[in-house]
């Protein structure tokens, strides 16, 4: 079907259609192989004493370089062929893993696994809220991107303060504008899919990586926000 696209005169509704499907289910494909490396990662770190320690002790390193690598593949994504895309998004969700080992240090292991499990069902309760919906949701866009800004300068801001109140506010914050960020981002994803396959295919599954990312992102910090409310320390 995919060689077919590239002659307009071709295409059907009906092959458009069961493309964008396709498409997107490989787009979760692809998030779920990122969570699932990044939970191997974290368990591998676990078991290892040195790599453990090294994620202790460069913690903050390996943050940087995951903003870094997650800028460059939001940046430059249209500019690498699809297979180096994969491989950074890949070698992005090792490396996450190995930073998230640390939350194993903070808190039981029961209540990531439930942390874990809940962030899941919330995240498909919304992602079909997304995928399913007639409603445009990109009228919320700013407003989700606002409240993002807005939880990253309060969270910078609270690193100086230590305010309990305002750790409260901001965990709480996050777990709304992330689950309002998982429709939102399935439905733009949809949207953008559909628009490439209808008028350029061969950006189709650059498209498609970018979305496993903005996921695998809107999960991540779901689990993390919930973590903080609901986890139990040791």
């Amino acid at each position: 079907m995919d060689e077919r696209m590239q002659n307009r005169s071709y295409i059907s509704t009906e092959e458009i259609d069961q493309l964008v499907t396709k498409k997107i289910a490989g787009v979760f494909g692809w998030m779920v192989l990122g969570l699932f490396v990044t939970l191997a990662t974290s368990i591998f770190t676990l078991t290892n004493p040195v790599l453990l320690n090294l994620a202790y002790k460069y913690m903050f390193a390996f943050i940087i370089g995951e903003l870094a690598l997650v800028f460059i593949l939001s940046m430059r994504v249209y500019h690498m062929s699809t297979a180096k895309s994969r491989a950074l998004f890949l070698f992005y969700s090792a490396l996450n893993g190995i930073t998230l080992s640390l939350i194993a240090i903070v808190y039981t292991g029961v209540s990531i696994l439930y942390t874990f499990a809940g962030a899941m069902a919330i995240f498909l309760i919304m992602a079909i809220y997304g995928y399913t919906t007639k409603e445009d949701l990109s009228k919320f866009g700013n407003l989700l991107k606002v409240g993002l800004i807005s939880l990253i300068i309060v969270s910078v801001v609270n690193i100086f303060l230590k305010s309990p109140t305002l750790y409260w506010i901001i965990s709480y914050m996050g777990v709304l504008i992330f689950i309002g960020l998982i429709g939102y981002d399935v439905n733009r994803i949809k949207n953008n899919i559909t628009v490439a396959v209808s008028q350029d295919i061969s950006v189709v599954d650059k498209v498609s990586i970018i979305g496993a990312l903005a996921l695998y992102l809107d999960f991540i910090n779901l689990f993390l926000y919930l973590l903080r409310i609901f986890g139990k320390k040791r």
